[in-house]
């Protein structure tokens, strides 16, 4: 999936920092393109986000964690390689 353009929200860069802002901008972007659950799960594998976001692996979990804990995304890890990790955005 190519992504050319990101809405990335100014306020929330302020107040999270720009990684925070360009990931959920990101996940939001795949977010529309991407089946959901019933509850508003969809499942997205960090190789795919990797190739086009500016960090590496182990950043890319700090700035998960801290949308998490931030609560603007729920995330549910996958258990291996059949059963991928799953995001909400709020």
């Amino acid at each position: 999936m190519e992504v050319k353009f990101l809405k990335v929200d100014i306020e929330m860069a302020s107040k999270h920092g720009a990684d925070v802002a360009l990931f959920y901008a990101y996940l939001k972007f795949v977010g529309r393109n991407i089946r959901k659950d019933e509850h508003g799960y969809f499942c997205f594998d960090a190789k795919y986000a990797l190739n086009v976001l500016p960090f590496g692996l182990t950043k890319f979990k700090e700035i998960r964690k801290h949308a998490v804990t931030a609560r603007l995304i729920d995330y549910i890890p996958g258990n291996n390689q059949n059963c991928k990790p799953r995001y909400r955005i709020h």
